[in-house]
């Protein structure tokens, strides 16, 4: 299944696109390394086939996993936050502009390290919507809040 683009409002321009970091694979990798290598080693000493299977269980799950994160995408419009995600059914989180009462941005020591934080919207009545493992959260921020002035 293929990206489809992001269907665009009149005198509407996509100011920034992102992805999460890709250290929101990492966990998943890792587990699928160590499993890798227990499989393997186990297969080796015993002979039995069913490591085998059971190491390629935990590859499609990686796949999968890999094929979401390759999915999500964030976007900053001229007119909109909009947050989309899915693999075999997209689904659309928009938050128009006006509505955006604060933006705020967290990065812990390890994300100001490797470039990744949590970024909360405030938008109508107090809501708050939360993302997490984005790069560069204060230039997302920046970008809102140049926007929303």
């Amino acid at each position: 299944m293929g990206y489809q683009k992001l269907s665009l409002n009149d005198n509407e321009t996509v100011m920034l696109e992102l992805r999460k970091h890709v250290l929101a694979l990492t966990k998943s990798f890792v587990g699928f390394l160590a499993v890798s290598g227990i499989a393997i080693v186990c297969y080796l000493l015993t002979d039995m086939w069913w490591f085998l299977l059971a190491w390629f269980w935990f590859a499609l799950i990686f796949f999968a996993r890999y094929i979401n994160y390759r999915q999500e995408r964030f976007f900053i419009t001229t007119q909109r936050v909009v947050f989309r995600y899915g693999t075999l059914e997209l689904n659309t989180y928009e938050i128009p502009l006006s509505r955006v009462t604060a933006v705020i941005s967290h990065q812990s020591i390890m994300g100001r390290l490797f470039g990744f934080g949590t970024l909360s919207i405030e938008h109508s009545d107090n809501k708050r919507s939360v993302y997490e493992l984005l790069p560069k959260p204060e230039l997302i921020k920046r970008e809102i809040s140049q926007l929303t002035q």
